[in-house]
């Protein structure tokens, strides 16, 4: 299929290209302002070609062809029409065989520069020039993913990926400042371009990949160094991914772990801008504020480890200077007790996303309500940097351990609300503190506070009263063809236990497909299960969840019993079903 869409495609910009009228006076003006590269190559103001004379020969020289696309693409020129279509003729009439060093030489020199790179490497792929520059390429030439993830085959993807490096050049912002920073873009560029290769077998793609950058490294007499940076880096392109999304940042254990295998500041750049770029590659609305904003987060925080030596909380004046002033403006207002004994251990998630006066106002709040209610507190406010609703839910555990974070999504889910992400904070023995950031559809239509209060009463309603028939999850309509039918949820829901990362407690991951009323749910088993919710991370990618758990038994203790996991994991699979 891929291959017959490819070949329309040509045929329709051949036409295009070969039929479009010119006037002769843009074609004096091309030829008359041009000049010689080389005694066969010339570039005018938007094109550049190569002489009738020469094209013939040219044409049949993988080396004289890969310094032409090299010149194109450093004075960001396009191939004129007559010159592409003889190389096009000859390359596909020419016997594969391996590149040999001028061959490879000229395309490392293609590579370090961003220009018109992407397009470029789009035509080499068309010439089937890549499948013998990178062997492994051709088995991945229209190979479809069988996920709802990515939407572009491996071939297509890998190239994006490499034109959303290149798209950085011109950006003003903290990325493109790193990609401009980067002396050298030739390894990160070959990385995207064959950070996917693996995939297609058994085994992992990233270990697969990992071989085949090594392949393709000694194919390219790259050095030892150049060698290991660049199977590194795809055998770990996923690594920010794991961390960002499904574990607290707030946890020094999180990113001491992660600078240990990063390495280097040189390392965590490299790794950053493949990440993003593989993201953005994926498919649209991927990369959203809120987890460009993660990323950000443990990128900041790990360079302060590698420039300080200090992990999150570790010598912090400021945060020391506003857990200070957030006491002393309690204490003040004898507020209740438990609340100042929270202010001394505040979680650093509290601490680093509220201002001084805003988290003091904040904790006013919270204090004066549990100073007069025995009730839950709830309260929203709209986050244009998430581009979401922040509901923060503060109450006095007593003997609920379980049960409160199923009831807060079944009543989130009743109001029609999807939940983006969640932090489940527990501190001292008894107060639980809980921020949710939600997606809201009814929001633009109502006025924001009076759709707050309505979330709120659901949610409170929902907390003080536990006995109570909980809201039915609202319905929402879609017109016929709307959901994807079953047979094309190709892959098996995945629950995972992690021991390993903590000694206190485990990490269970799930992945499926999302539905609505989905994490409440997975939330509402796990309390019958009675496992303890400490710090949760949700994450859509389009129509799939990827959804991590802090949790614990009753006791407090890890779950690492096999017979156990395997019941939370039936129940959890169960219930997707």
């Amino acid at each position: 299929y891929f291959e017959h869409t490819r070949g329309v495609r040509y045929v329709a910009a051949y036409f295009h290209d070969d039929t479009r009228i010119r006037s002769r006076a843009a074609g004096a003006v091309e030829s008359v302002m041009s000049r010689r590269l080389d005694e066969n190559i010339r570039m005018g103001p938007t094109h550049i070609w190569v002489k009738a004379t020469a094209l013939e020969s040219f044409a049949q020289s993988l080396p004289d062809v890969l310094r032409l696309i090299q010149l194109a693409n450093r004075h960001s020129r396009r191939i004129a029409h007559p010159t592409w279509q003889a190389i096009r003729k000859s390359m596909q009439d020419r016997e594969a065989t391996p590149p040999d060093q001028p061959t490879v030489d000229a395309f490392l020199e293609l590579l370090k520069d961003p220009g018109r790179l992407a397009s470029l490497l789009r035509r080499l792929h068309e010439l089937r020039i890549l499948d013998q520059l990178i062997p492994a390429m051709g088995r991945c030439r229209g190979l479809l993913q069988f996920n709802a993830y990515h939407k572009y085959t491996v071939d297509a993807h890998c190239i994006r990926a490499v034109e959303a490096a290149t798209d950085f050049i011109d950006a003003e912002t903290s990325m493109g400042r790193r990609y401009r920073r980067l002396k050298d873009k030739t390894l990160l560029h070959l990385a995207l371009l064959i950070h996917d290769l693996g995939k297609g077998y058994e085994e992992d793609h990233s270990e697969v990949g990992r071989r085949i950058a090594g392949d393709v490294a000694d194919l390219f007499h790259m050095s030892a160094d150049d060698k290991d940076t660049l199977q590194w880096l795809i055998h770990r392109h996923l690594l920010v991914n794991e961390v960002a999304f499904r574990h607290d940042l707030n946890d020094p254990e999180v990113v001491h772990k992660f600078a240990a295998e990063v390495g280097s500041i040189a390392r965590l750049e490299l790794l950053l801008i493949h990440t993003v770029a593989d993201l953005q590659a994926v498919g649209p609305d991927v990369l959203n504020d809120w987890k460009m904003g993660l990323i950000e987060d443990l990128y900041l925080r790990t360079r302060r480890y590698f420039e300080t030596g200090n992990l999150p909380g570790e010598n912090e004046a400021d945060l020391d200077s506003k857990i200070e002033q957030v006491k002393e403006s309690l204490a003040e207002k004898q507020l209740d007790p438990s609340l100042i004994e929270f202010a001394k251990d505040m979680p650093l998630s509290l601490l680093r996303q509220h201002s001084t006066d805003d988290l003091i106002h904040e904790m006013h709040q919270v204090g004066e309500w549990l100073t007069a209610n025995p009730g839950c507190y709830c309260a929203g406010a709209v986050d244009p940097a998430a581009s979401a609703v922040r509901y923060t839910i503060v109450l006095r555990q007593g003997e609920r351990r379980v049960g409160v974070f199923a009831r807060i999504t079944a009543a989130f889910s009743a109001c029609g609300l999807s939940i983006m992400r969640a932090n489940v904070e527990t501190v001292g023995e008894d107060l639980l503190w809980d921020q949710f950031w939600v997606n809201d559809p009814e929001l633009k239509q109502r006025q924001p506070e009076l759709r707050i209060e309505e979330v709120c009463r659901v949610v409170t309603k929902a907390i003080d009263d536990p006995d109570s028939v909980m809201p039915t999850p609202r319905r929402v309509w879609q017109t016929q063809g709307a959901k994807e039918p079953s047979s094309v949820l190709l892959l098996p829901t995945k629950v995972v236990f992690d021991n390993d990362t903590f000694d206190h407690q485990t990490i269970l991951s799930m992945f499926t497909y999302d539905r609505p009323s989905l994490l409440s749910d997975i939330s509402g088993t796990l309390s019958q299960l009675d496992v303890v919710i400490q710090f949760a991370k949700i994450d859509t990618h389009l129509d799939q969840i990827a959804d991590v758990f802090y949790v614990t038994n009753m006791d407090g203790s890890p779950i690492t019993d096999p017979s156990r996991q395997e019941t939370i994991r039936d129940a959890l699979v169960e219930a997707v079903r």
